[in-house]
This record gives structure tokens, sequence and C-alpha cells, in this order.
């Protein structure tokens, strides 16, 4: 891809995204950071939506320029977001095993659709609703048979677990767009018997219902750093 890329060289890239799906409904996010563990010269990003924008910047070395601004097109609104690096910048931690650096310390900016939690959960849980209402498959079924034949609560939420675990392989985050955030169908993970944790969590669920045990299912972020959102 660059024939002439020596030491020493300069290179530029330039590229565009299309987003014409979101994994909710109408909620978009994006996450921006410059000069993470790379140089970088400089940057230029637009964003423009139909959706009102929120954003969170963290720019403790005023490298960025950003500006909100709307424009009408064809009796449309647009809602348009610029984001200028002005100054070179990298941060990174050497001399150290897989290190993490600070989000406090990194240039970035979070775009959002909403901007609180509230929304959030509201707008997933309108996509969770449909699939935990699904019928049990017969995989499901089984399992619900077995666990209501123990005893205590804790008996029958162990024998779930437990089932589960031994009939479906886990497969870490299952790349659709949809899937970052939302399980597949019941049917498709109990045919397939694949799922990650979303499906895991979704059968344990539905199944501990079917049974009479209440329960809510709950996300979590892990791993990377997590970096405050609008």
């Amino acid at each position: 891809a660059y024939p002439h890329l020596e030491s020493g060289s300069s290179t530029y890239l330039k590229y565009q995204i299309i987003n014409q799906h979101t994994v909710v409904d109408n909620l978009y996010t994006n996450f921006f950071v410059f000069g993470n563990n790379s140089y970088c010269q400089s940057e230029k990003i637009n964003i423009r939506s139909e959706l009102p924008l929120y954003i969170r910047v963290n720019d403790p070395e005023k490298i960025l320029q950003i500006k909100q601004h709307t424009k009408q097109v064809n009796n449309k609104k647009w809602y348009l977001l610029e984001i200028n690096q002005i100054q070179p910048c990298l941060k990174a931690i050497v001399n150290e095993s897989q290190p993490r650096l600070n989000p406090k310390h990194l240039a970035y900016v979070a775009v959002s659709s909403i901007n609180n939690w509230d929304a959030f959960g509201k707008a997933v849980a309108l996509e969770y609703e449909p699939i935990q209402n699904q019928p049990l498959p017969p995989l499901y079924k089984e399992i619900a048979a077995i666990a209501s034949t123990q005893k205590t609560p804790i008996e029958k939420i162990n024998t779930v677990t437990s089932l589960l675990t031994e009939k479906l392989n886990y497969v870490n985050q299952i790349r659709t767009i949809k899937g970052h955030l939302l399980p597949q169908s019941l049917d498709k993970v109990a045919s397939t018997r694949l799922g990650d944790c979303k499906d895991f969590a979704m059968a344990t669920k539905v199944i501990l219902s079917s049974i009479g045990i209440p329960s809510k299912i709950a996300l979590v972020m892990k791993g990377d750093a997590v970096f405050p959102l609008p």
C-alpha cells in the first residue's frame, strides 16, 4: 500500500466513514483519541448527523479546535461537528509491559446523540425486550425442566448456569453492528450453540424467568480504560 515508505517518510491518510446503521436505533456514539501511542502531526474530523450531537472534550495541552453548528440543506437540518488537531501529539509510556495511560492525560473527544445514561438504558431496553419475549427454544426448555427439580433458588440458578456452560460454547464478541450491544435471537444461540456474554446473560435470564425466578440483565464494561461519555 505504501511502496516508497521508509525511515523519515511522511504519510497522509484520508478516508470517509458512512454510518448507515447504528447499534441501537436513533443512538450514535463515537470516540476520538489523539496521539495515543502513535505520533500524529495533524488530524481533521468532520461529522454530519441528522441527530443532535453532544460532546465531551478532554484537551489538557490545548491541541484541539472544535466547532459545532447546524446547516439547513434541502429543508433538512444537519448537525455538524468539526474537530481539528492543530498541534502534533504523542502520548506513550515507555519501558513498561502492556502499559495503560490514564485517560485524563490524553486529548480525546467523546460524541453521542444522547447525554445521559437513563436515555441510553431506555433505548437499549427497547431492543432487549423483543428478544427476551421470544419463545424458549427446546434446549432452554430442557435446562429449565432440570433446574425446576432443584429445591432452593440458589440450586436452581447454579443448575441453569452450569448447564448453559456445558451446552453452549463461548465466542468472544459477536462481530456484527447490533452484536456490539445486543444479544442474538434465542433460537440462533440455541441452534448454533455459540454465544458471547450477552447471549449467556439473556439465556440465563429467560430460563430463570420461566421457572419463577425474577432476574435482570446488567451491561458492564471491562478490560480497557473507561473514558467518560457526554
